[in-house]
């Protein structure tokens, strides 16, 4: 087995997805949060820039991070990042542009019964922290 080369020293990989057509198309998902893109197996990495989410919730003890990312089946350029503690994002272009999808969870924080923190100062932190099983 061989170590990938990645671009920044610091930065660790928590999920990594396998374009569903190209399987030399490859895309890491960070902490801190980022996303990394190789269109050649994995010998190299850029970083997209346009990946990135405001800071909802500061946690105490962890940095942040990209747990999940996935394509959708029919428009596999159509990419979905769930970020710990920090929501969703969705890409329409195969990670050049990305957008926030966090709104209906930050709705749903609003709720007495749903309201929760662990690590951080702030109440929205248990409904973002969802997305961890997303």
């Amino acid at each position: 087995m061989e170590r990938l080369g990645f671009p920044e020293d610091g930065t660790e990989v928590w999920s990594i997805l396998v374009h569903p057509g190209n399987p030399r198309l490859l895309y890491a998902g960070t902490s801190p949060v980022g996303v990394y893109r190789s269109d050649d197996g994995g010998d190299t990495w850029r970083r997209l820039p346009k990946a990135v989410q405001a800071e909802r919730v500061k946690m105490k003890s962890f940095v942040c991070r990209v747990m999940r990312l996935a394509a959708d089946p029919a428009r596999p350029d159509e990419l979905y990042a769930a970020l710990e503690v920090g929501g969703a994002m969705r890409s329409p272009d195969g990670g050049e542009t990305w957008e926030d999808c966090s709104a209906g969870l930050l709705e749903l924080a609003t709720l007495p019964h749903l309201k929760s923190r662990i690590d951080s100062d702030t109440d929205i932190e248990g409904m973002l922290m969802a997305t961890r099983s997303a």
